[in-house]
């Protein structure tokens, strides 16, 4: 009895000091996506507060108020929590690598997928592809290691080609696809132009080379599959994170990693057939001609 009470009082303890820590929502619910995942985090944090960007005012004085953790919900909710919250929590949510601008106390749920998503799902429709090749944006050390990570649990030997420009791209994709059994473009909002995936798809296809992708455009476009952002997921995450750092102390709520969410897959039949490929379509997976 005497053991169930002290269980009883530790979790009440908890409880209430998640129940103490006020909780500030940021978001655009004209953005559908953003207003998906918001809905998601209310539904896992009791009592938080949310406002849109539009009630520039109120925004504003209660971000001046410095609630205990602010959920900035995409890029502009980020910027202006960073900017005018300096003594609350950041949780960012639904940002494509977001950088923590060397603040203790700002971690991140991404718009990134997690990258075994990426992996399982080459690793399902082309058992046989052993050296990756990830196409990167500059200056995305989580992506990166989370993407190492999940490689390295597959068996597959992950090179990174990195670019800052577009410069030469086309000569410079077609000199590093040798050597490599696949191609996978890492999440990068510039390099989903639609010029950009044709040209991408069509040389994968040429070289009989799997292409994956990061939005289920590309996947349409040719590319054999994607991983793309679930947005339900993500806030669902963000909501169990903001959870966690409030039933910490105030003096631990620094240094938390960023967590990478599960990805909706979708597969292009019609490439997969093309690339005589034996592999299965991974369960869950969306198909499309």
């Amino acid at each position: 009895m005497r053991n169930r009470f002290v269980c009883f009082a530790v979790t009440g303890l908890w409880s209430l000091g998640a129940q103490a820590a006020s909780v500030l929502i940021v978001t655009q619910t004209q953005v559908p996506q953003y207003k998906q995942v918001a809905a998601a985090v209310t539904q896992q944090v009791a009592g938080a507060k949310q406002l849109d960007l539009l009630d520039g005012a109120a925004v504003h004085q209660a971000l001046s108020q410095a609630p205990d953790i602010v959920v900035a919900i995409g890029t502009k909710a980020f910027d202006l929590a960073r900017a005018e919250a300096p003594n609350s929590v950041i949780v960012a949510a639904a940002l494509l690598s977001p950088s923590t601008h060397g603040r203790k106390d700002i971690s991140a749920v991404p718009l990134n997928p997690r990258a075994e998503d990426t992996m399982a799902t080459l690793r399902a429709l082309a058992p046989q592809a052993k050296r990756l090749l990830a196409v990167r944006p500059p200056d995305d050390a989580p992506a990166t290691a989370d993407a190492q990570e999940a490689a390295r649990q597959q068996g597959i030997t992950l090179d990174f080609y990195e670019f800052k420009d577009f410069s030469g791209f086309q000569e410079q994709f077609r000199g590093f696809l040798g050597g490599h059994d696949a191609v996978w473009i890492m999440p990068d909002a510039r390099i989903a132009r639609p010029e950009l995936v044709k040209f991408m798809v069509s040389t994968c296809l040429e070289r009989r080379i799997p292409l994956l992708g990061f939005v289920d455009g590309m996947t349409r476009a040719g590319a054999l599959a994607s991983v793309s952002a679930d947005y339900a997921a993500i806030g669902r995450d963000t909501g169990r994170m903001v959870n966690a750092i409030a039933g910490k102390a105030k003096a631990e709520r620094i240094n938390i990693p960023m967590h990478f969410s599960a990805g909706l897959v979708s597969v292009n039949t019609r490439t997969r057939d093309a690339l005589d490929l034996k592999g299965q379509v991974p369960a869950g997976a969306t198909t499309m001609p």
